[in-house]
């Protein structure tokens, strides 16, 4: 079982558009991703904590690739 990691809105933005290139570029071809707004108050900016659970391929370009992990093991 895979633990969440907590992320700010900006951490999580920026693994989104990583994640995006990648899948754009044909570098990733699996993966999963779980995010959940942590909190129970929203302003007007929205929630600035997320867990965040994420397994995706990277690298395949090059090779054989690998595997980024967000979150950790239980």
């Amino acid at each position: 079982m895979r633990t969440a990691a907590k992320l700010s809105t900006a951490q999580l933005a920026s693994m989104l558009r990583e994640l995006a290139d990648l899948v754009d570029a044909h570098d990733s071809f699996e993966g999963s991703l779980s995010y959940t707004a942590l909190g129970d108050t929203y302003d007007d900016l929205g929630p600035d904590e997320w867990e965040v659970v994420a397994a995706y391929r990277i690298g395949n370009l090059g090779g054989q690739g690998g595997m980024r992990l967000i979150g950790g093991v239980m």
